[in-house]
């Protein structure tokens, strides 16, 4: 005969027979456990079995087995997993990216905020510009008068000169040096 030790999955083997001793030293006791066991054509499924032993109960007189194929939901749950780590690994890359984005957003930001000062201190070096700009064409009539009377006086001693140098000997030095 085949034994149904014969259907489980090697690295299952173990745990099946250490749950079928304890299945013999407690009666009446429900035991779980999830394990592979090979179907058609060599593929294992995933089966959640609970077992109870009924041997001492005249009515049965066995160990009762019920078993539920959890292949799929097995799988499902892998994948999820998998979906789970896949997504987790994906925010992180693009949270990674985010704070990239977001300290090279910042850094722009302190730039022109540098620049705007920079541009209101340019701003109000012009203004005190323009207001003295103004303040010397405010003053540029009186300088024009001032200019105006210093080429006058100018005028009169170069003709005080000019006649002193053509007639030398008509000139009292003494006297046109202090007016010069």
């Amino acid at each position: 005969g085949v034994s149904g030790f014969d259907f489980v999955h090697p690295e299952d083997i173990e745990k099946v027979q250490t749950l079928f001793v304890q299945l013999l030293r407690r009666p009446r006791r429900i035991q779980t456990m999830v394990l592979r066991v090979r179907h058609r054509a060599n593929r294992w499924r995933v089966l959640e079995a609970s077992a109870v032993n009924l041997l001492a109960d005249p009515r049965v007189e066995g160990i009762v087995i019920v078993c539920r194929d959890v292949t799929e939901r097995k799988q499902s749950e892998t994948d999820l997993r998998q979906a789970y780590k896949e997504a987790k690994r994906t925010t992180r890359t693009q949270l990674g990216k985010l704070q990239r984005a977001d300290k090279y957003v910042q850094a722009e930001v302190r730039q022109r905020q540098r620049a705007e000062v920079a541009l209101r201190e340019c701003e109000a070096q012009l203004r005190a510009l323009n207001c003295q700009r103004e303040q010397l064409e405010a003053q540029l009539p009186r300088i024009s008068g001032s200019a105006s009377e210093l080429r006058s006086a100018i005028s009169v001693v170069r003709i005080q000169l000019e006649a002193a140098l053509a007639h030398p000997e008509q000139v009292d030095w003494r006297k046109l040096g202090p007016t010069l």
